[in-house]
């Protein structure tokens, strides 16, 4: 909107201005400031009856090609593996909204072209035509230098400056907020916690009441541990047991639901109720592998493998792991009695807290639990479950096709409702949610880079053409062509710097506000602040900051002294 405003006003303040003298002689014989206004307003909404149809058209086909790569989200569905449909919506209140708007912008962006032909008096109308004031520069300026020309001219049309410069400075502003934008999603964070291992196997659903927790059979699981692509494989086994709470848990709680029970809804209420009323908590009690245990997150001194894997120990996850003071719920050394549901009674000792990686973890909300994770062996041997809930493969380097390939001809050829999330998968999601920036920003970037484009060329043109008889005089009083390009030249580089410190200002001060509370709410979004994007545009913006002056001051020149000068 902002760019679309600063290119209309900067075309009607030009077209006003070059054709002030007629303005001015319309008024000498009598035409009225109103109908002056009434002429350019007039104008406006012509060339909108003829630009609108032609910008819905253009809209509306670009928002079809664009919607299935704008719609395109970083997770896959658990159920489907595959992304939602897209529909394009061809709503007339949409096109109605975007006629309004253009009209608003064309309207607001006219009036001060409107107010000056209407406030205009006819002998000012002639000095601004005449170039009055760059008689009385030129005399006082003989001995100044073409650099300093330069400066003195963009200083004398500061406003008209500090359109152009915003302009090109929007366009430097997009890209750089672009790349800040798809560098700042990364891949590692969002794999993190979304995926443990390369491959991951389960029969889990979203709802509750028909998942599978023994999803992974033994079968499956020996046909998983004869993949020869594979580096590690991991199984996390599950079941639900009780656990009767110390006074020490009891308390922990109860200071819990003390911070918490009034963001509580009343199922939760009722949950902690019956807990409190049976004095026992719910364990989400979990049996893992080696490879799943290299993954736990850990609060304190971690232990070995070798020493867990005994059977006598147990790990315990603590609560509130973002708050500066997480809760435990067992101390190190701590005995835990387990009461099995089969009867099995035994007391391990707590060797340390860790928590289990979001993707391999219970799936499910739950109110009022600990999860309590014991060695594979152990768990077998305690439970007799032999079926996990999750099976988790990390390939060997440069082996994840092959993995892939090796599940779908062994795995799903016999049992279609595994679900299986792969690293590859998850590249090509990733990759689709993060390109869709890209076609945004692009889009964004031709557009805007155009309209600056367009904004310096309008504005070096009729810089060009209303100092005619300025420039001629110059080259009398002894200025050489070279020496009139070069301070042109240097006008545009002057426009161009400060359209480079005007876009710094604004990512600087600006962008990372914006992108970290708009587009970068991802939890995998990390905001890296760079000017080097716009470090990169400069080179364009030089060659067409010395391009276009050069340009409009040869055309001009093809014309003799004498003719310029005589010209009105």
């Amino acid at each position: 909107i902002l760019a679309g405003y600063l290119i209309i006003y900067n075309i009607f303040n030009i077209s006003v201005k070059t054709d002030i003298r007629a303005y001015g002689l319309l008024k000498n014989v009598g035409t009225t400031g109103k109908q002056l206004k009434k002429i350019v307003r007039m104008q406006a909404w012509r060339l909108s009856a003829i630009g609108i149809p032609i910008g819905l058209l253009c809209g509306y086909l670009a928002g079809l090609c664009m919607a299935p790569s704008l719609n395109a989200d970083a997770a896959i569905s658990a159920q489907t593996g595959k992304t939602a449909q897209t529909v394009v919506s061809a709503n007339p209140l949409i096109f109605l909204a975007a006629i309004l708007l253009t009209l608003l912008t064309v309207y607001l962006s006219s009036l001060q072209a409107c107010k000056m032909v209407e406030r205009v008096s006819p002998v000012e109308a002639l000095r601004l035509a005449e170039g009055e004031q760059s008689h009385r520069k030129i005399k006082k300026n003989t001995s100044v230098t073409w650099w300093g020309m330069a400066v003195q001219n963009v200083l004398r049309n500061w406003k008209k400056g500090l359109i152009v410069m915003l302009s090109i400075a929007l366009s430097m502003v997009v890209v750089n907020c672009i790349v800040m934008l798809v560098q700042g999603y990364d891949f590692d964070s969002y794999r993190k916690v979304l995926l443990a291992s390369d491959f991951q196997l389960d029969q889990m659903t979203g709802s509750l009441l028909n998942t599978n927790f023994n999803g992974i059979t033994p079968e499956i699981k020996e046909i998983l541990d004869e993949c020869p692509d594979s580096a590690k494989t991991g199984y996390v086994y599950y079941s639900e047991e009780t656990h009767k709470m110390e006074p020490e848990l009891l308390k922990t709680w109860e200071a819990f639901a003390d911070k918490y029970e009034k963001n509580w809804n009343d199922y939760e209420e009722q949950v902690w109720e019956e807990a409190k009323a049976s004095n026992t908590v719910s364990v989400h009690f979990l049996g893992i592998s080696e490879s799943v245990f290299d993954k736990l997150e850990w609060r304190g001194e971690k232990c070995s493998w070798d020493t867990f894997k005994s059977g006598n120990y147990v790990l315990v996850d603590y609560g509130d792991k973002y708050a500066e003071h997480p809760v435990s719920y067992y101390q190190t050394g701590d005995i835990f009695q387990m009461d099995y549901k089969n009867g099995n009674q035994k007391d391990y000792e707590v060797i340390g807290e860790a928590l289990m990686p979001y993707a391999l973890d219970y799936p499910y909300a739950d109110c009022i639990y600990i999860t309590v994770l014991v060695p594979e062996e152990e768990y077998i041997t305690q439970t007799g479950n032999e079926s996990a809930m999750y099976a988790a493969i990390d390939a060997k380097k440069g082996e994840d096709k092959q993995i892939k390939e090796y599940i779908d001809k062994n795995i799903l050829k016999e049992n279609d409702m595994i679900n299986v999330f792969s690293v590859l998968d998850m590249k090509e999601s990733f990759q689709r949610y993060v390109s869709k920036y890209y076609m945004i920003g692009s889009f964004l970037v031709v557009i805007l880079a155009f309209i600056g484009i367009m904004n310096f060329f309008n504005t070096t043109a009729t810089s060009v053409i209303s100092r005619k008889k300025e420039l001629a005089l110059l080259e009398v009083v002894g200025m050489t062509k070279k020496q009139i390009s070069k301070m042109l030249v240097a006008e545009g580089f002057l426009y161009l710097g400060g359209a480079f410190v005007i876009a710094v200002l604004l990512i600087v001060f600006g962008a990372k506000q914006i992108l970290v509370n708009t587009l970068g709410t991802a939890f995998f979004f990390r905001l890296h602040l760079t000017i080097v994007p716009c470090v990169l545009m400069i080179p364009i913006l030089v060659g067409i900051a010395y391009v276009i002056p050069k340009y409009q001051f040869e055309k001009m020149s093809r014309e003799s002294i004498v003719e310029r000068i005589r010209k009105e």
